[in-house]
């Protein structure tokens, strides 16, 4: 593992987030320093990913675990803000666990929250008990890797865990899913408001399925929110549209036979396509030309235990929303027939 000091990485991190008018040896040695960096962090991405999934097994069955490695794209849009440094950033290798229950949410959790002989807790934050105010919910933990001296050197290594609900999954990736498909940053805040709203409002009915906090930006009365509701999904024709990108997406079925446990996940927006290569050399992440990789083009480097769960893990990527859509469905009739009772009652 290469090292770097502290100011190489803050430098850096200056650096590549531009503006660049001119690409010179310094610009370029920059990128070269950020993207090593974020490469640092693939065998650590994969050790938490292990341990997470044996987490995973000993609470549930039937849940999934998967690693990421933050896209370059996505770091330096991060960046960007100005707030944290390369040298700070926690995120950027992250594994994930997706589990039935609140229940099971809770006990993986649990498991990161007391310092082990190989990760130490560094923060966590619980957008469950408190969601954000676009309705994102989840657990968050992160943690420092102080086992892998061989990986990590000094132990600056740092990686976050998600631990989120199957329901909770399903919104957060149809959020991304949306926002591939139109080209917007909705996760970020950026975009139609009419569908960040639609998105608001959906994960407040779907956090009383799981008799969770709805968040802040929605209303208390779920009558209420349920004819605000029905208003946006008009509006945005949403049900069409969703059920629009179901049939649109064109993926090879080919990637179900690929081999091992690392894969390269990229969508065209284009042509609505997904394609998926296997990355059992990690080599590939390292260019030639530094400053033009084709990490930007909604690529993103991930693992999971076998090929087939590469959708279920990932379905932004795919623009899978049917889990999603299928909820939102069966809640949508559930509150127009309780309206078409009450309605009914009033007459009698």
């Amino acid at each position: 593992m290469e090292r770097f000091s502290k100011s190489q990485l803050i430098s850096a991190g200056k650096a590549v987030v531009g503006p660049n008018p001119e690409v010179t040896p310094d610009l370029l040695e920059a990128f070269r320093v950020a993207r090593a960096w974020r490469e640092a962090h693939l065998e650590p991405m994969r050790r938490l990913r292990l341990s997470v999934a044996s987490k995973v097994r000993a609470v549930t069955p039937v849940g999934l675990s998967a690693g990421r490695l933050k896209r370059f794209q996505s770091i330096r849009r991060k960046l960007k803000g100005g707030r944290i440094s390369l040298y700070q950033m926690q995120d950027i290798a992250g594994a994930r666990a997706i589990v039935p229950t609140i229940a099971d949410v809770e006990a993986v959790s649990g498991a990161y929250l007391e310092p082990s002989e190989r990760f130490s807790l560094v923060n966590q934050r619980d957008y469950i008990a408190s969601p954000k105010d676009d309705g994102y919910r989840s657990r968050h933990i992160v943690v420092r890797l102080t086992g892998y001296p061989d990986l990590t050197g000094d132990n600056r290594i740092t990686a976050e865990i998600q631990v989120r609900t199957k329901l909770q999954h399903a919104w957060a990736t149809a959020v991304e899913a949306v926002g591939l498909a139109r080209g917007e940053n909705l996760k970020a805040g950026e975009g139609d408001p009419l569908w960040r709203r639609f998105f608001e409002l959906v994960s407040a009915d779907f956090a009383e399925i799981e008799n969770c906090p709805v968040g802040p930006s929605v209303n208390d009365d779920s009558a209420e929110r349920g004819r605000e509701l029905r208003d946006l999904v008009g509006r945005t024709n949403a049900l069409v549209v969703l059920d629009g990108y179901r049939q649109a997406i064109r993926e090879s079925e080919r990637y179900l036979s690929l081999k091992g446990q690392s894969y390269v996940v990229r969508y065209d927006p284009v042509s609505q396509s997904v394609y998926v290569d296997s990355f059992s050399a990690f080599s590939r992440l390292s260019s030639a030309d530094p400053y033009n990789s084709s990490d930007a083009n909604n690529e993103v480097v991930v693992e999971v235990d076998a090929a087939y769960q590469l959708k279920e893990a990932y379905p932004n990527y795919f623009l899978d929303v049917t889990t999603f859509l299928h909820t939102l469905k069966r809640r949508l009739a559930k509150r127009t027939k309780w309206r078409r009772l009450a309605e009914l009652m009033l007459k009698t």
